[in-house]
């Protein structure tokens, strides 16, 4: 069985070539012989497999399934900041699913850490006041009449 490596990134590790006259075939992504990816998998052998996952912010949710089977990929994320405070309920339901403790955890030590302690009623009083904003501000442009109209 080959001992998988995980490689998560940007647009280096997927292999983009921002000028194509630097790429062997002239493209806009390094082929197989020129990615760094694949080069790590070659100079390892044929007992490893290199695995590129390509982390843009709009798809980091693929990464999560992964995250929940491997601790050791969540504790990648968790060291990168890779999770978004909006995620973090979901991720946390899906841990208490499985049952796992340690990933629980690591989650809600995360959280703590990077977004510091979330009290509901402080981050409702929050959202009403930038609603009230958004809507001054139309009421001002006179997008949104006014509420005693």
């Amino acid at each position: 069985m080959k001992k998988h490596i995980v490689c998560i990134g940007d647009s280096n590790t997927h292999g983009y070539c921002a000028d194509p006259a630097d790429c062997a075939d002239g493209g806009i992504r390094f082929n197989e012989e020129e990615r760094w990816t694949c080069l790590l998998q070659k100079a390892l052998g044929e007992e490893y497999q290199a695995e590129c996952l390509q982390y843009i912010k709009g798809q980091r949710k693929r990464l999560y399934p992964l995250a929940m089977k491997h601790p050791a990929l969540l504790s990648v994320m968790v060291s990168e900041k890779l999770i978004p405070r909006e995620d973090m309920e979901n991720l946390l339901q899906q841990a208490a699913k499985l049952k796992r403790a340690e990933l629980n955890a690591m989650l809600l030590e995360y959280q703590s850490r990077t977004f510091g302690a979330i009290d509901p009623e402080l981050e409702l009083e929050k959202e009403l006041r930038r609603e009230r904003k958004r809507q001054q501000k139309l009421s001002e442009e006179g997008g949104l009449p006014d509420a005693g109209e």
